[in-house]
């Protein structure tokens, strides 16, 4: 029986001043979530940085994208439940908060997306932080990049199944959460096999939905189909 690796997160680390951290950060290799601070917090995106200044570098670079707005984003505020106002639409519904001016993401082609500010975008960044996990002490650097890629798709599956959270639908597979990296459609069977090969324990206090996260407990026969209808529409 496989021992799960047991994960501790560093954090929370304030996204908008992230260049503050480099000292701490610049040598992690592995996963990083972002947690928008609503109510309840939630995670909002799960990425993984590998290489050159690790989960430092990808992070940067996100942070650039976000303002340029090449990543989606909504206007909310504490009070709301960003699953419930947002990630839990489907995609005609978020194409309709689109028009409204609510929601943006990237490839929406809608005409009103043009009208999020890039204060709009910066309001956004200021309600993130972020907490990361440093796969390089537990696992050789050789796998780094596949075990990081591991759990980025595990806490993705376990969060998109068990809150029901929408896709993007021209992308298949790509979630508001972020690729999907170790699931595809036309392998589903084989690759979900083999996404459990590798075991990992871990809680967020902080974060309701991930303090009974392993793959023991959450990847049973009910999140396998929850997952299944959702990349075979």
């Amino acid at each position: 029986m496989t021992t799960p690796a047991v994960i501790e997160w560093r954090g929370p680390f304030n996204f908008n001043k992230i260049e503050e951290y480099y000292g701490i950060l610049r040598g992690h290799k592995g996963v990083y979530l972002w947690i928008y601070e609503g109510n309840p917090k939630r995670v909002v995106y799960v990425g993984t940085g590998t290489g050159e200044d690790g989960i430092f570098r990808r992070l940067c670079i996100e942070k650039a994208e976000l303002i340029c707005g090449k990543h989606y984003c909504f206007k909310g505020n504490s009070d709301i439940d960003p699953y419930k106002e947002y990630l839990r639409k489907d995609y005609s519904e978020i194409n309709e908060l689109v028009r409204e001016k609510n929601f943006y993401y990237p490839e929406s082609n809608i005409k009103e997306a043009e009208n999020f500010s890039t204060k709009d975008f910066l309001d956004y960044l200021n309600k993130l932080l972020v907490y990361t996990a440093d796969l390089s002490k537990l696992f050789d650097m050789d796998r780094i990049d596949d075990v990081s890629k591991t759990l980025e798709t595990q806490i993705q599956t376990f969060l998109l199944a068990s809150n029901d959270i929408g896709y993007y639908r021209k992308w298949g597979f790509q979630s508001w959460l972020g690729k999907v990296e170790k699931l595809r459609k036309n392998n589903f069977e084989k690759d979900f096999e083999q996404l459990l090969e590798t075991q990992f324990k871990f809680s967020l206090a902080e974060i309701n939905e991930l303090n009974n996260f392993s793959t023991k407990e959450s990847f049973t026969d009910i999140i396998k189909s929850k997952l299944e209808k959702k990349i075979n529409y």
